[in-house]
């Protein structure tokens, strides 16, 4: 079997036309020189030498094809739900012991697309339970004065309300990345494991509460001792989904983890609020 790898112009003689005429090569040529290229393949994000692998030994990234085309922004979208939705079957069996199995399971890169979508999930839920909340609290009983409180209303303070929220699962990501490299814990990991680990510890962590935000805006004042519960009850579930995300992932030993998960809390709560007030 031979099949053409380059084309040859041919000049004719006088009073003919000129052509492109196919260089054949035999498929056994053509399969050495693609054999070649495998071995001497890159990845194109950390440079490590790839090979015949189909991802990169060291980052974990799978490389692009010359001349492929890239995504557009509706296949990121999607691949990013798919990536999320796949991280959130893994963490709805298991919400404590399942951060490490869906980081393994969603790869490196399917984890940082999975923790925008997380990250992004928490502040709308948290913006959506404020606004129904907020009026069912205090709107009939301070009327315009509400509003001021909250800072305005409308389609305004909504998207004010998730900047806002966006800020606390985005901290916790980043204090966990500073966790993971500053106190000893990458050393004791996979070295693979980069900024995705860290950022699905903090954005996973953070749903539960989210959740618990909307419910509690659902069920009202009236329902009080409901609210409270289900308030401890996500906060319960942030810390332990931290501690097994920073043990597990971020590789932080047992006894340096709670006061870790008391500086990240206390320094991501704060940050929210001077955005907010900042924003108000």
């Amino acid at each position: 079997m031979r099949e053409p790898s380059q084309y040859a112009d041919v000049v004719a003689g006088e009073g003919e036309s000129s052509e492109r005429v196919p260089i054949l090569r035999s498929s056994k040529s053509a399969g050495r020189d693609s054999g070649a290229e495998l071995v001497g393949r890159f990845c194109q994000h950390c440079g490590t030498r790839i090979g015949e692998a189909a991802a990169c030994p060291s980052c974990g990234r799978v490389p692009t094809a010359p001349g492929a085309r890239s995504s557009g922004a509706g296949d990121v979208l999607r691949d990013s739900g798919g990536k999320a939705l796949t991280g959130l079957r893994v963490l709805a069996a298991d919400p404590i012991g399942g951060i490490s199995r869906a980081y393994e399971e969603l790869g490196e890169e399917g984890a940082l697309r999975a923790a925008a979508v997380f990250a992004a999930s928490f502040a709308l839920v948290c913006a959506i339970a404020l606004a129904i909340g907020f009026e069912r609290l205090f709107g009939g009983m301070l009327g315009g004065f509400a509003q001021l409180v909250r800072g305005g209303s409308g389609f305004g303070a909504f998207v004010r309300d998730l900047v806002v929220f966006l800020i606390f699962p985005i901290a916790l990501a980043a204090g966990s990345h500073l966790l993971h490299r500053g106190f000893g814990g990458a050393a004791r990991t996979n070295a693979s494991r980069g900024f995705g680990a860290d950022a699905l510890v903090g954005t996973a962590s953070a749903l539960p509460m989210g959740l618990a935000f909307l419910l509690v805006g659902l069920v009202g004042m009236a329902n009080a001792e409901i609210g409270t519960i289900l308030i401890l009850l996500g906060f319960l579930y942030l810390v332990m989904m931290l501690f097994a995300g920073l043990t597990g992932l971020c590789g932080l030993s047992q006894r340096a983890a709670p006061l870790a998960i008391l500086v990240l809390l206390l320094a991501s709560g704060w940050l929210t609020k001077i955005v907010f007030v900042a924003l108000l």
